[in-house]
Parts: structure tokens; C-alpha cells; sequence
């Protein structure tokens, strides 16, 4: 659902009304009932599956970064393809997977930079001058 069936994209065989209709009435809701779905099954522990996918230690880096990449990939789109354009930009499925491969490893690669430069030192200088003193104020002194 979340894709165009291979049929769609033949040059000879196009939809009709009807499937083109029911698949734009349909895609969105389809779409929202499987994320729901999916975030209840995460949310109460009911599939294994999904807590071990999901619930995995390979995703804690990538959590860390995915701000970071968030905030940054706007510029990358403009300093690699607005800021850098000699002609207008094309639109194939090789050039748009380039494009969003580049974007994606380029955008993680700042990401991890501006975590270890700012990121890191800010919560460690946070957890040094302002958690443990409170912890140690807060301790029962015996």
C-alpha cells in the first residue's frame, strides 16, 4: 500500500477508474491502520517480533543522530542540488535513489560530527556540573 504496484509504472497497461479510485480512497486509511497497528503491538508487548525489531540495541546510534540529521538535511538539499545546479534537475529512479542515498549519508555523517562537537561535551558538562551535585545534595547524609 505504501507503493504503486509495478503495473502502474508499465508504459501499455494503465489503470482503470476504478482501481485508480480505490486505491486513492484507500491507500491513506490503509496506511494510518498499519502504523496504528504497529505502534499498539510496540506499545503493549504484544509480538515479540516487533519488540526484538524495534526494540533492538542497533537503533539507540541511530536515534542520537536522527535529529541532528533532521535539522541539517534542508541545507544538504540546497548546498548539493539548488546551491549547485548548472541545469535543471532530472528525474529518474536512478538520479532520485542517488539523491536520496546521498542525502541520507551525508545529512548522518554532520549529524555525528555536531553530536560529538556540541552534542556530547554539552551533556556531559550538564551531568558534571548540575545532576551530580543535586544527586549528592539530595542523598541522605549519614
Amino acid at each position: 500500500v505504501v507503493t504503486l504496484p509495478h503495473s502502474a509504472f508499465q508504459a501499455g497497461e494503465a489503470w482503470t477508474k476504478t482501481q485508480n479510485s480505490a486505491y486513492m480512497s484507500l491507500s491513506n486509511f490503509v496506511w494510518a491502520l498499519s502504523v496504528a497497528v504497529l505502534i499498539w503491538l510496540a506499545a503493549y508487548a504484544r509480538s515479540p517480533v516487533v519488540q526484538f525489531l524495534l526494540g533492538g540495541s542497533v537503533w539507540e546510534p541511530v536515534s542520537r543522530l536522527t535529529y541532528g540529521a533532521y535539522l541539517i538535511h534542508p541545507m544538504m538539499i540546497i548546498a548539493l542540488d539548488l546551491g549547485t545546479a548548472t541545469d535543471l534537475l532530472t528525474f529518474t529512479h536512478t538520479a532520485l535513489l542517488l539523491r536520496a542515498v546521498s542525502y541520507t549519508v551525508l545529512s548522518y555523517a554532520c549529524a555525528l560530527v555536531l553530536f560529538l562537537v556540541i552534542e556530547a561535551p554539552a551533556a556531559n558538562l550538564w551531568r558534571t556540573c548540575l545532576i551530580q551535585p543535586l544527586q549528592a545534595w539530595a542523598s541522605p547524609k549519614t
